[in-house]
Formats: C-alpha cells, sequence, structure tokens
C-alpha cells in the first residue's frame, strides 16, 4: 500500500515523486476533494514540483460528509493517477502534492481557519455547477436554496461553498487583509465571473463593509478545464495490483488528454503553471465555446 515508505521498491514502471514532500507548504487549499481535482489540478502542480519551480504543496477540505479522510490518511495523502492514452498504453504516476484533509461539516472553524490565513494565497474549487447555489437563468444567487437560507440567518455557522468562502473572505480582511486568489476550476461557463458575482451578492447581504476590499484584493480568473476521468472502478484497482503489485486504495483514473486555459488575472507571484502546459490568455471564453460546440458536442452525439 502506499504511504511515506520507501519509493524503490515499488515497480520501476511506476513513477514516483523526486521532490521531498516534507519541503512542501500548504499555499494552496482546495474545496471538493474529487477524481477530476486529482487528475487535473493536483497533476500540473505535482509536475511543477518534479521541475523545482515551486514548494507549494495542497490543504483540502471537503464541505459535505465524504469518507475521503480514511483512505487519504491511510496512505499519507499518496495516490496514483493511471492515465489511459487512445492506443491502451497506461502511464502510472504517484502524486504527492496533497498535504492534508479537513472535514469541513464536522470542524468547520478549521476549515475557516485555512481559508482565511495569509499563508494561503490560493484557493481552487471544483464543487459542481450545484455547489454555487446560483440560478443561471436570473444570474444571480438562488436565495430561496435551503443552505443559503441558513447561511443567511446564521451566517457564522456556514452550509454553502459561498458562506464559507463569505465568512473567510470578512475575517480574513478584518485579521490580515492579505490579497488572494480564488479560482473556479468546475466545468461551467464563465466559472470565474460566476463565482465572483455569487461572492459579492452573498456579502452584500451579510458582510457589505467588505465588499471594496473583495473588489480591490481578491481575484476571480476564469478558467476553461478538460480531462476525462471517471470513477474509480474495482478492476483498474485490481489491474494496478495484480499488474504492478501495488494496492492504492484511492487510485484515480483518467484519459491522456489534459487541458487547463486560464486569464492571467491574479496569477501574479503564483507558481508558473504555463510551465507545464497551462494556457495564459485574456480568451478564455473562446476556449469555452469551441469546447462546447466541438467537444461537449461530439461526445453527445458518440
Amino acid at each position: 500500500m502506499l504511504g511515506n515508505t520507501d519509493f524503490h521498491s515499488l515497480d520501476t514502471r511506476i513513477k514516483v515523486p523526486s521532490y521531498d514532500r516534507t519541503t512542501l507548504v500548504p499555499h494552496i487549499v482546495h474545496l471538493g476533494l474529487g477524481h477530476f481535482h486529482r487528475s487535473h489540478f493536483c497533476y500540473y502542480l505535482h509536475k511543477l514540483l518534479e521541475q523545482e519551480v515551486t514548494n507549494w504543496g495542497i490543504e483540502e477540505i471537503d464541505l459535505v460528509p465524504s469518507p475521503t479522510a480514511e483512505v487519504a490518511e491511510k496512505q499519507d495523502y499518496l495516490y496514483t493517477l493511471c492515465s489511459k492514452d487512445p492506443e491502451g498504453n497506461r502511464e502510472m504516476t504517484v502524486i504527492g502534492c496533497i498535504l492534508g484533509y479537513t472535514k469541513g461539516w464536522e470542524d468547520k472553524r478549521k476549515a475557516i481557519a485555512l481559508l482565511k490565513r495569509p499563508q494561503t494565497k490560493l484557493i481552487t474549487l471544483t464543487i459542481t455547477e450545484k455547489g454555487y447555489c446560483y440560478d443561471n437563468h436570473t444570474q444571480s444567487l438562488d436565495w430561496q436554496h435551503p443552505m443559503l437560507q441558513h447561511d443567511l440567518h446564521c451566517p457564522r455557522d456556514p452550509q454553502s461553498a459561498v458562506g464559507y468562502l463569505s465568512l473567510a473572505l470578512f475575517e480574513r480582511c478584518q485579521e490580515n487583509g492579505e490579497k488572494l486568489t480564488i479560482a473556479s476550476c468546475d466545468n461551467i461557463p464563465s466559472n470565474g465571473h460566476v463565482l465572483k458575482r455569487c461572492i459579492l451578492q452573498y456579502c452584500s447581504e451579510v458582510f457589505p463593509s467588505i465588499v471594496p476590499w473583495i473588489e480591490k484584493m481578491v481575484a476571480f480568473p476564469l478558467s476553461m478545464v478538460d480531462r476525462i476521468t471517471p470513477n474509480t472502478k474495482a478492476e483498474d484497482t485490481q489491474f494496478l495490483e495484480r499488474e504492478y503489485g501495488l494496492r492504492d486504495e484511492w487510485l484515480v483514473v483518467s484519459e491522456h488528454f489534459l487541458q487547463w486555459v486560464i486569464e492571467p488575472e491574479g496569477l501574479e507571484g503564483l507558481p508558473p503553471f504555463e510551465k507545464v502546459g497551462a494556457l495564459v490568455t485574456k480568451d478564455v471564453e473562446a476556449f469555452e465555446t469551441m469546447k462546447i460546440r466541438l467537444l461537449n458536442g461530439s461526445h453527445s452525439a458518440l
């Protein structure tokens, strides 16, 4: 089983981290630890760590109950990424950039503390479209959503992702005022604009004093993400153990193709993701349109 042990005991076909995980600093906090995040953003960061151009690691937070903690802790937050190319070839890579995990639904104060602390420079999200409590038709928060109704009445005890982030921003503004980048990595059009709109609408109602600070000090870059990452099947885990001699209960499987397009707003001072294949451009929406019309359309037809 994977863990902070001697990687030399693993099959030599499995790529293992060349960096010292004990030297990593968790400057990134992520909301919504799922398969896609581990095959996409974590892989980009892992490649940067391999090039020794950053020492940033990730603290993970889930806001809804999940069994992730038990498996992740048992493996010291290490997991194998299996990427498959169209010819059926597999590349096995052990990813080591995740440093910790918090059950946000149980320990809300710890989650808020991680989000607000000055050490946190980047917050990323993969909470799916429904996690934003957003009505795309009205381009507004769905104020009748049960979680938002709760948060409006009990803002210090949030349930929604918008409520968590807004409370953390309020306390960050009051305590240190450090600038911050919050990047949605969800597959929704204009994700950065949607996230910013949600945060500003909520804070205008609950924490109006920090709205000017958010406008000045918090960046919400647009991004477009792509990598097909299905749920891991039992046969995938069995294949890894049978063919490579490694039991990994936190295995993630993806296609070989990988894409991340992000606008430059808020990237100053962050790891240079463009060095490992991310495309930084001011015209993210053109890539979104291309994906919706070409990739999503052809996938639906197939």
